[in-house]
């Protein structure tokens, strides 16, 4: 929000911008390049102040202030991943960029071209030594580890489960509810395919908000015998336990958790969603605008 500190940090070559000061958690999309904003290691957590403020091509990913905690950075030679976990070691956001970081083989020394003696003339000025030539460096270029390739996935089923409906289907409805009071969770199923041989180094479930709560939800793995054309409260499918959950979400944002645990290659995967919040969060569904429809992003490398 201060504007005298928007340097042009993507021109000069950053991949990631982080920044502190700001008692709370943000990370921001900046022409496809991540900032994050990563105050909440302590003192008094701080509300949003400036939704509805963001410069053009800039859009709001997550926000969190729910409690404090700390990022992860972590690097290897496949890329960086960061995590942001809160001080109950719950993962909130987790962004994983895939890169070839191997260290280049070594540059070899420059060979100087032998100089003879030169032969003594009788003047009474002496001939120049010629100057030495360096060979050139030659500076290879890193071998990358194999073609990556990123594979986005609409869920193919999805549907709300009501408590208070335990025997009623909504696997038509535009949106998929959270909520703890009344009970209402989701559950979501993605087909994936075209993995084959390759290695999956990321998968990102994401869901686009449109109503906004303090509760993201609490993400489990889910069974994936149902179908949304008939599954029910009383029929829903069993549920693994919380493996990541979202803080604050804000109406017409995209939200993302990591599944990388869980997607591994071709097949079929489900997850389930629920919320302990009496205003739980909202997303959009595989039957409500096809441009917000919930999306399994995969990264594969062959």
């Amino acid at each position: 929000s201060t504007t005298t500190m928007r340097w042009p940090f993507i021109s000069w070559g950053a991949e990631s911008v982080m920044n502190g000061h700001d008692h709370l958690y943000e990370r921001l999309d900046v022409g496809g390049t991540p900032y994050f904003v990563n105050g909440a290691g302590g003192n008094g957590l701080y509300t949003f102040d400036n939704l509805g403020t963001l410069p053009a091509g800039v859009t709001s990913v997550i926000r969190y202030n729910e409690n404090h905690g700390a990022m992860l950075v972590t690097a290897t030679t496949l890329g960086i991943t960061y995590q942001f976990y809160n001080a109950n070691s719950v993962l909130v956001d987790n962004y994983n960029v895939a890169k070839d970081c191997s260290a280049p083989s070594p540059t070899p020394s420059p060979t100087n071209s032998p100089t003879s003696t030169p032969t003594p003339i009788e003047s009474p000025i002496p001939s120049p030594t010629p100057t030495l030539t360096p060979t050139p460096s030659i500076i290879p270029t890193p071998t990358p580890s194999g073609n990556q390739q990123t594979l986005t996935f609409t869920a193919t089923e999805d549907a709300s489960l009501y408590g208070s409906s335990p025997n009623k289907n909504y696997g038509t409805a535009t949106k998929l509810e959270t909520d703890g009071s009344p009970l209402k969770r989701f559950v979501t199923k993605f087909s994936v395919t075209g993995v084959g041989a390759g290695t999956v180094i990321s998968a990102k479930l994401r869901l686009f908000n449109v109503d906004s709560s303090s509760s993201g939800g609490s993400f489990h793995q889910a069974a994936t015998t149902w179908n949304e054309g008939s599954v029910t409260w009383n029929t829903q499918p069993a549920l693994g336990s919380t493996f990541a959950a979202l803080g604050s979400v804000v109406k017409n944002n995209w939200y993302e958790v990591n599944v990388a645990s869980f997607v591994n290659g071709d097949g079929t995967y489900a997850f389930g969603v629920d919320s302990s919040s009496s205003n739980g969060a909202d997303y959009t569904s595989s039957e409500g605008n096809a441009s917000q429809r919930p999306q399994l992003v995969v990264t594969v490398i062959y």
